[in-house]
């Protein structure tokens, strides 16, 4: 097997360069398939092959369109010129796509965070009468996209809402993460999807990634829908792993709890300890969010705090006022008092008295 590293893969690109001209749309669609599934990054290449893409986008086909736009998805290549290009393309043939290159393409304009509003339109019209052909991780991924970039198609949510309960037995465990994390973002309450989507995880929870783990809690916690029996199987399962856990992942779980008013001491200890050893590594969010949610959960530790206080102040100048009240109320509420801290924040709020909110200010003052 070759490495991908190799002398061999930079004599292919090379030569690849020099020849681009004679691709066409299936070697240049093949070339960047190929990068992206080895991880290679190679940005003169993938700026021959978008330059030679963009020359013959007519001739390319519904797969060959797909699996270039999956590709630079993959390698978190953004190329202005050639998504503009392939969207553009891909809406004069979007009725002859097949449902992979639906999904497919879906999906890497939301891992890409490209939104042209008349394509994904256009997708999404072409899935909705697609759907009954969707597999289970199609519409997980199709809700996702959805998510990613804001789309609100009531009739496409509600339509994947429903297939998805059908085929929530086939479901494993990205696909339930997906799915309860996509309805949260779109501020969709499907009570009925919810609880079959928990009864599933429960069914593979021992599956389930410290991601999943972590984004299912939040997901449950955003939509306001206490489930105990998810809960407590959540802080089962990431009790036993809690030393995998990184930082967002780790500050996802209490937030949730806390959300939610569940009080399990042994997770928050267990959460606490882990967390204390991680904090250097704590942007803003979630140093402001952990704070809040051990107020929230009236769980005091006193070598939490004085870390959390510690790297806040070094950080404070790039915390959102949001992050800024949630912390010192957080202090204050467990009745912390932490001169230094207390400090810094009156000295950063003088210059950004205009950024906080009613509620900030109440808290700040309060605190």
């Amino acid at each position: 097997m070759l490495v991908k590293d190799s002398p061999f893969f930079a004599a292919i690109s090379s030569a690849s360069q020099a020849r681009i001209a004679q691709f066409f749309p299936q070697a240049l669609a093949n070339m960047s398939w190929s990068l992206a599934a080895l991880r290679r990054q190679d940005p003169t290449l993938l700026q021959s092959i978008s330059a030679q893409a963009i020359n013959i986008m007519t001739a390319f086909n519904p797969q060959n369109m797909s699996n270039t736009v999956w590709a630079l998805a993959t390698l978190g290549e953004f190329d202005d010129p050639l998504l503009d290009a392939l969207a553009s393309e891909a809406l004069r043939k979007i009725k002859v796509f097949r449902v992979q290159e639906l999904v497919n393409t879906a999906w890497a304009c939301a891992r890409l965070a490209y939104m042209n509003k008349t394509f994904f339109d256009a997708l999404a019209a072409e899935a909705l009468q697609n759907l009954s052909s969707y597999r289970s991780r199609d519409l997980a991924n199709t809700l996702w996209s959805c998510a990613r970039l804001k789309c609100t198609d009531a009739p496409l949510i509600a339509s994947i809402s429903s297939a998805a309960l059908v085929l929530i037995s086939e479901s494993v465990s990205q696909e339930l993460s997906n799915l309860s994390w996509s309805l949260a973002n779109l501020q969709v309450i499907d009570i009925t999807l919810l609880d079959a989507i928990a009864a599933q995880a429960l069914r593979r929870i021992s599956a389930f990634t410290i991601q999943h783990l972590a984004n299912t809690a939040w997901a449950f916690a955003t939509c306001a829908y206490l489930h105990q029996q998810l809960l407590d199987a959540i802080a089962a399962e990431s009790l036993k792993r809690v030393s995998e856990f990184e930082p967002q992942g780790l500050t996802n779980i209490v937030w949730s709890f806390a959300t939610l008013v569940v009080r399990n001491p042994q997770l928050i200890e267990a959460i606490a300890s882990s967390a204390l050893r991680l904090i250097p590594e704590y942007i803003p969010q979630d140093l402001g969010n952990t704070s809040w949610a051990m107020a929230k959960l009236t769980f005091s530790d006193s070598p939490l705090m004085d870390a959390i206080a510690s790297a806040a102040i070094t950080k404070l100048n790039v915390f959102i006022a949001q992050e800024i009240s949630n912390t010192v109320w957080a202090f204050a509420t467990l009745v912390v008092h932490h001169g230094p801290l207390l400090g810094t924040v009156s000295s950063e709020s003088e210059t950004r008295m205009r950024e906080y909110d009613a509620q900030a200010l109440s808290n700040i003052s309060w605190a």
